[in-house]
């Protein structure tokens, strides 16, 4: 299904929403900022998140304000809202949609839809008069679009109250002359409903809602069936024509008009009855649900997914068919969008100084500016993914999707259906409605694929073909997709020896490493371990409590010591579990892994963490080495250390050593 909330989306908005209401924090890569801030007034105003909304009293806010009084000064917006909820209510028929409209409070003053979604919906007491603003309900569709006076959509774990979770909500404010607030009209349904052109939709009722609010000599006009469904033409996304039972074309829009056209090759036809081939396309008496087409439009081959349902007029006495044409290109980019994984790293995250790194920095800004496929070569650890990000943000593709995935970490046997995807019925479990692969969802932006190596020689096979060619076909499907995406590649070993240990194609290893970037170890850029280690602690201390100031020079002597199989990633989680365990004030030797301390006693006969080497002897060399490293520049050394000017010149007269 084209609204499908991903697994991978919803762990990660879960995980994000249990975090806030566990601790209080907020992971602002993962939340959007207008959910962030809406989640921490939620939580200000004292509103309980795991409430069951089934026993939630109905007059929290108004408790004297009963119903009946409420809609008697609400009238003229329930008016003016009637008719059109009513045939939108048609529109979405069966489509496991809820319509509400409530006023500038957020209290319900109409609730429409399909009996099983009203009987769904009401465990969480969404009846007439019951209140969903930010006070009592916490985050939602409703109670935003009352805060920000803009049309919003909400999904899922992004409602604050866990029994709202199922659901995704598209909201959109009501204006009077004024432009002020005086109510709010809602579509509802389970998330995995979730749809770009449903907000579309909930928009451009809502203006015509407005219009017939604000103009009473309008309202008759307003009313009528084909004025309002023309509103909403204005902002939906897809083609659509209404004709009635006799073949007469009653609406449609601009793009129905042109993909109709293609499809019959006569633009001018204004009776599907007049035309045989409409009538072979669509029929008049049977309903049509995602049927794949495809036309020529512009010199170029379009795909849609059309659907044809049978609506009546408010009165039922006319019965109309209304075709929706879903471009599936635009399909696809709304997917990536929800789906797809994003870039948050840039080049400003890359920490540190050393000659090698600056270089394979330079080196990959320079790449960013071209869409030539990249590889990067480094040990685990090195950074290889978040090169390949800031590459992506730091290039014209940065608004498009950023996909990633790890070869290795597939099995083979479903490496083809994740890169390529798959129509519906290729395989048994095959997902009904067929799965884009990540190739296809990368389209115009980044498809970052980890582990080269590990790639399968099948596959490599097709990944070449598909970058020859900029067309990829799903399996099970003979439909070539045309896609537009810049490789970039990772490996931890040299892939001129997997070539000749016959694990890489030579044609895919041309065709990949353009410009290859090699990453240094973190044994080969010693001189940014203090740098990294700073950075590190100081992320840790802003999120926690503890009152951590720095890190022994001890510490530092075993770190310049150790090799760091691990590179930047073990160094990291080496602080991060020191942190955890410090209980003073400064990280100390006791406080990091013990494996790290008996590697360093193995290798260079060293007991505990000094033994034959004193602690004056590690803290001269450090010194010695960092001031040589920067040049006897004292602020940028003592930045380096984690120490004031004036210490470090006391150190400096301590041991005698010069600048």
């Amino acid at each position: 299904m084209v609204g499908d909330w991903d697994n991978e989306r919803q762990k990660v908005m879960k995980s994000a929403w249990e975090t806030f209401i566990k601790k209080g924090t907020i992971d602002r890569n993962v939340v959007r900022p207008v959910i962030a801030e809406s989640w921490i007034r939620s939580k200000e105003y004292g509103v309980d998140p795991t409430e069951d909304l089934s026993f939630k009293e109905l007059y929290d806010i108004s408790e004297s304000f009963d119903i009946t009084e409420r809609l008697k000064k609400s009238s003229a917006l329930v008016n003016a809202a009637r008719e059109p909820i009513a045939a939108l209510t048609q529109m979405v028929k069966g489509s496991g949609f809820r319509i509400n409209l409530t006023d500038s409070e957020g209290f319900f003053l109409i609730s429409e839809g399909d009996e099983a979604v009203l009987e769904r919906t009401n465990l969480l007491n969404r009846h007439i008069g019951v209140c969903r603003n930010e006070q009592v309900a916490g985050t939602c569709g409703i109670s935003l679009v009352l805060v920000e006076d803009t049309p919003i959509q909400v999904n899922s774990f992004e409602h604050y109250n866990q029994h709202l979770h199922d659901w995704t909500c598209s909201s959109a404010p009501i204006h009077d002359q004024q432009k002020k607030i005086v109510g709010v009209l809602n579509i509802s349904g389970h998330y995995t409903l979730v749809h770009q052109h449903t907000l579309g939709m909930v928009v451009g009722l809502a203006r015509a809602i407005d219009l017939a609010f604000t103009n009473q000599n309008t309202i008759k006009k307003l009313h009528r069936f084909g004025e309002i469904s023309n509103m909403i033409l204005q902002e939906t996304y897809e083609g659509v024509i209404i004709f009635d039972n006799e073949g007469k074309i009653c609406l449609s829009n601009r793009m129905g008009i042109d993909i109709l056209a293609s499809l019959t090759g006569n633009r001018f036809i204004t009776n599907f009855r007049s035309l045989k081939k409409a009538n072979d396309l669509f029929g008049v008496n049977r309903e049509i649900v995602d049927k794949e087409i495809s036309t020529v439009i512009g010199r170029k081959r379009k795909f849609f997914y059309m659907t044809m349902r049978k609506i009546a007029d408010v009165e039922k006495k006319d019965i109309y068919n209304c075709i929706f044409f879903k471009d599936i290109e635009k399909i696809q980019r709304i997917t990536q969008k929800i789906h797809g994984q994003q870039a948050f790293y840039t080049f400003s995250d890359i920490i540190g100084e050393n000659e090698l790194l600056r270089k394979a920095v330079e080196e990959a800004k320079l790449a960013a500016k071209e869409s030539s496929p990249v590889l990067i070569i480094g040990k685990t650890g090195t950074g290889k993914e978040m090169f390949a990000q800031a590459v992506h943000n730091h290039s014209s593709r940065k608004s498009a999707p950023f996909i990633a995935i790890n070869c290795g970490a597939i099995p083979a046997d479903l490496i083809e259906s994740e890169l390529f995807g798959y129509d519906a019925g290729s395989f048994t479990g095959a997902r009904k409605g067929g799965k884009p692969g990540k190739i296809e969802m990368a389209d115009g932006g980044t498809l970052f694929l980890d582990e080269l190596d590990s790639m399968p020689l099948n596959m490599q096979t097709k990944l070449l073909r598909v970058l020859q060619t900029g067309m990829v076909n799903r399996i099970g499907s003979e439909r070539l997709i045309p896609v537009d995406i810049r490789l970039i590649s990772a490996s931890k070993t040299d892939l001129i020896d997997e070539i000749e240990n016959g694990i890489i194609r030579d044609d895919l290893f041309f065709r990949v490493n353009t410009i290859t970037i090699q990453l240094p170890s973190l044994s080969e850029r010693r001189s940014d371990i203090s740098l990294l280690c700073g950075f590190f602690l100081k992320r840790l201390t802003s999120r926690s409590e503890k009152p951590i100031r720095g890190i022994d020079s001890e510490v530092y002597g075993i770190f310049e010591t150790y090799s760091w199989p691990g590179n930047v990633r073990e160094l990291e989680s080496c602080i991060e579990r020191a942190f955890v365990f410090e209980t003073g004030e400064v990280i100390s030797t006791g406080s990091i892994p013990s494996y790290i301390r008996k590697k360093i006693d193995n290798t260079h006969g060293i007991r505990t963490t000094i033994a034959e080497k004193t602690m004056q002897d590690y803290e001269y060399s450090i010194l010695e080495k960092t001031l040589i490293e920067n040049n006897g520049n004292i602020s940028k050394s003592a930045r380096i250390l984690g120490i004031g000017r004036d210490t470090l010149y006391r150190k400096l007269r301590k041991y005698s050593i010069k600048r």
